[in-house]
């Protein structure tokens, strides 16, 4: 499907090649941002009108519930801020070509080119709060200027969308630790860690390329399983093992000879 882009963001893009795909935001997600947002406000500044209302003219023999004090701007905080992701979501395109990737948001048009990312991440760090109406889930891309960009179920076809970065991604990183790796040096997947002998991790003994019967990502972790064990040798939070996808061609190509 040929892929047709503004002028803005053509004349922008014009060094990333040949566009591949094209990921919109999700439009229930823009829905419900706007009706929550709007009914949380609305909630807010009834409970807040109510609250002034009590204080100003107590009811006899009532006791004032405190709670409201609080609850009222909690109400009112949460649905702006659902209003302003609904705004930052609306018309919101990414487009992926085979040399990088585009953000656009209205006349705003951002770059990334696949061989300056230097991390992918999936998965959610371990005590985020942030606001999400669906399941958590999140990719982040970060390029070797320190740059983040962050994406969640927001994004409509976000597994698409990652697969699409990690196999773009791929190619500019594997060589290079593969070199990496036959020259001696050991390459750090949060506690994982890989050389050109096997794996290791925290508490555990070297793991042999040869002896490994098993690697991958299931349920959000990083799955190591040895052929001489029936229980996990070891397992890590994906999103604390950056590059997975880096770490599982490694064992690819090591596995293979």
């Amino acid at each position: 499907m040929e892929i047709e882009l503004p002028e803005h963001v053509a004349s922008k893009t014009a060094r990333l090649g040949v566009p591949l795909a094209q990921f919109a935001s999700s439009g229930v997600q823009i829905a419900l941002y706007l009706v929550l947002g709007v009914a949380t406000l609305a909630l807010g500044t009834g409970v807040l009108v109510f609250t002034v209302v009590t204080l100003v003219d107590p009811a006899p023999n009532i006791v004032f519930p405190f709670r409201l004090l609080v609850l009222g701007p909690f109400l009112l905080f949460a649905g702006v801020g659902m209003l302003i992701k609904w705004k930052r979501l609306r018309g919101s395109v990414v487009v992926v070509f085979d040399q990088g990737l585009a953000q656009v948001r209205g006349r705003d048009c951002e770059i990334m080119c696949w061989d300056e990312i230097r991390l992918i991440r999936r998965g959610k760090p371990s005590g985020a709060n942030e606001f999400t109406i669906t399941k958590p889930s999140r990719v982040s891309l970060e390029d070797d200027q320190g740059r983040e960009w962050v994406f969640t179920k927001a994004l409509s076809g976000l597994k698409e969308f990652r697969t699409l970065a990690e196999e773009r991604t791929l190619p500019h990183m594997l060589p290079v630790a593969l070199d990496l790796l036959l020259g001696g040096r050991t390459l750090m997947f949060g506690e994982i860690g890989a050389s050109e002998e096997g794996l290791t991790s925290p508490h555990r003994p070297l793991l042999p390329w040869n002896l490994i019967a098993q690697i991958g990502v299931e349920g959000g972790v990083v799955r190591v399983v040895s052929t001489l064990a029936k229980k996990a040798h070891c397992r890590v939070e994906v999103y604390d093992a950056p590059n997975a996808h880096l770490l599982l061609a490694l064992a690819d190509q090591f596995r293979r000879g």
